[in-house]
């Protein structure tokens, strides 16, 4: 997912920093898909 959304490679990045940037584009889709109207 972080290498085809946000161009990351999680293999340069620390524990820590993948871990949040996932979170991230986790939320991020989230808010996209709700603000499209769908729904889980």
């Amino acid at each position: 997912m972080l290498r085809y959304y946000l161009s990351i490679d999680p293999e340069l990045l620390p524990d820590e920093k993948w871990a949040s940037t996932l979170s991230a584009l986790k939320e991020i889709r989230k808010i996209e898909k709700d603000s499209n109207g769908q729904r889980t």
